[in-house]
């Protein structure tokens, strides 16, 4: 269908331009026998062929004249209209007049014969004196031979371009007709193409909105498979948890070894059991776009304590030490999605250690040039199983019929690792000493963070020491008395007569400051928000003002 549609909108394409062509062509035919009409007309054979004759006729008729006292015409006269006549025979024979005397050589026979008299009697003519009634007579019967072939002459001129402007007539009617035959085809053509088009853009249109249908159908049903896969893992995690609960209390109070290696077994199930409900529900989320991510700074470091509290447990229960290593600075602060890259490298490492007959990965975390590289550095036994690792984690196809439960997180990691606009690649050793090294490489933005600056007013020095000791971060730094500069955020302890006063003095310095109240303020508005004591230092971090505070300060 769409091979036609393009066949007919190329073949409609090429008709216009062959058709603009031609009129083009057309219009050119019209314009050049215009033109030569035009010229014809300049350079009309008739006009100057009457002009001769007249021309001739008063030369004819000064000869007659000559010594008649009454007429007024002397030699001189004669002289003159001789002259006239001479030029009016030299007309013939340049410019466009003479190329179409050329094409008319009978009606040149007439001019040529004149010219032969006139040269041959030129020089009776200016030798004639005033009464020289005899000369006169002699040359009136030397010109009398030529009144018959002018007047033949004239009528042939007249009947030649009678019939040239009768031929530019015809040619240009009919370069006219073509060019109507011509319009009337590109209009009728063009007026086909057009309701061809419209009806075609109606059906594209139309084609539009059902897919956009299809399109939030098929949506809506990923979001209710989302939302069921994720319904059905929490509420089957929560059994299989009280399961795993429920096997630990058996294996406290039992003493049979053989059952408490079965209770081992149906733990070790339910553990894999859990494992295998969340990789579910991460594979349901793959369909997600890009605009799913979150975007938030965090530092290296903070990623690194993330992963290795993630994977404490299944190091404990596979026997397999993951060391970690960055190889930049570790307060390096990123802005992403760090829940995302924690799925991702969580996933490589679980499938690694299940599956690289390993005892140890070492994961190296680094950030440079804009790119977030995660490598997995570890001993790899080919022979260790029935198929490789490439096989998993090579080059990605583009349809998977389908895949193993050992290979759904790397899957899954490969689909977030795409999402996120980065790479996955193996390096398989090339020796047998040598190491395999799987590479998760992300495009992430860099962050310089600028420094926050914390006043703390309380009237007791035990309380500031630990708030200081709270809020003691590198990029963290209190106010002394006597320092100039903005302050980002004031600690204010409450409950105290003067805490309306300290706010409104402390409001006048730092318009632009964050309040935060220590216990329970008596007026609430003085404050942007508040810490109930005893101080619970997550809290003060990050409810306070240190994670608000921290995302407007940096900068890329």
């Amino acid at each position: 269908m769409n091979g036609t549609q393009n066949s007919v909108r190329t073949i409609g394409f090429a008709t216009i331009v062959v058709t603009i062509l031609t009129a083009a062509v057309s219009f050119g035919f019209v314009r050049a026998s215009l033109n030569d009409i035009r010229v014809h007309w300049q350079e009309n054979l008739v006009w100057a062929s009457s002009q001769l004759e007249i021309e001739y006729l008063r030369f004819r008729e000064s000869l007659v004249r000559l010594g008649d006292e009454r007429n007024g015409v002397d030699s001189a006269e004669v002289n003159r209209r001789f002259e006239i006549l001479w030029s009016r025979v030299k007309l013939f024979q340049t410019g466009v007049a003479g190329q179409k005397m050329e094409s008319r050589p009978h009606l040149g026979a007439a001019i040529a014969a004149l010219q032969v008299t006139l040269e041959k009697q030129e020089p009776r003519v200016t030798g004639l004196r005033d009464n020289d009634e005899t000369g006169a007579s002699i040359l009136f019967e030397a010109f009398a031979k030529h009144d018959q072939e002018l007047y033949q002459f004239h009528r042939g001129i007249m009947q030649a371009e009678v019939e040239i402007g009768a031929g530019l007539r015809d040619a240009l009617y009919a370069n006219h007709l073509a060019l109507t035959w011509l319009a009337g085809g590109a209009v009728l053509v063009t007026l086909a193409l057009l309701a061809f088009f419209a009806a075609e853009t109606r059906r594209q249109r139309q084609a539009a909105i059902e897919n956009s249908i299809l399109l939030e159908q098929a949506r809506t049903a990923t979001r209710a498979k989302t939302a069921f896969l994720s319904m059905m893992s929490h509420d089957l995690r929560t059994p299989m948890n009280g399961i795993l609960g429920m096997i630990a209390l058996a294996k406290r109070h039992t003493a049979d070894l053989r059952q408490a290696e079965h209770l081992d077994q149906a733990a070790d199930a339910s553990r894999q059991m859990n494992d295998l409900l969340s990789d579910i529900l991460d594979f349901a989320s793959l369909d997600a776009i890009v605009s799913d991510l979150v975007a938030e700074p965090f530092e290296l470091v903070q990623l690194q304590q993330h992963i290795r509290s993630e994977l404490e447990p299944f190091a404990q229960r596979e026997d397999i030490n993951f060391t970690f290593n960055t190889t930049s600075d570790a307060d390096q602060v990123m802005l992403g999605d760090k829940r995302r890259l924690s799925q991702i490298i969580g996933h490589l490492a679980r499938f690694l250690g299940r599956n690289s007959a390993t005892d140890g990965v070492e994961l190296r975390m680094s950030y440079a040039a804009g790119f977030f590289r995660a490598e997995f550095d570890f001993h790899y036994e080919t022979e260790a199983g029935d198929w490789h690792l490439d096989l998993v984690l090579g080059p990605s196809s583009q349809e998977i019929s389908g895949f193993a439960n050992d290979a759904l997180g790397p899957a899954i990691a490969r689909g977030f690792t795409e999402n996120m606009g980065g790479t996955l690649s193996l390096h398989l050793p090339q020796a047998a000493r040598e190491n395999a090294v799987v590479v998760l490489s992300v495009p992430l933005k860099a962050q310089k963070r600028a420094y926050v600056r914390v006043r703390i007013e309380t009237q007791s020095s035990a309380l500031a020491a630990i708030c200081k000791s709270a809020l003691k971060m590198p990029h963290v730094q209190f106010y002394q008395h006597g320092d100039a500069g903005d302050v980002h955020t004031v600690v204010v302890e409450t409950g105290a007569q003067f805490e309306r006063d300290t706010c409104e003095r402390l409001r006048a310095v730092y318009p632009k400051a964050k309040f935060i109240a220590l216990g329970v303020p008596l007026d609430g508005a003085l404050f942007d928000g508040e810490i109930k004591l005893p101080i619970d230092v997550a809290a003060l971090r990050q409810a306070a003002f240190l994670e608000g505070i921290q995302g407007s300060l940096l900068q890329g």
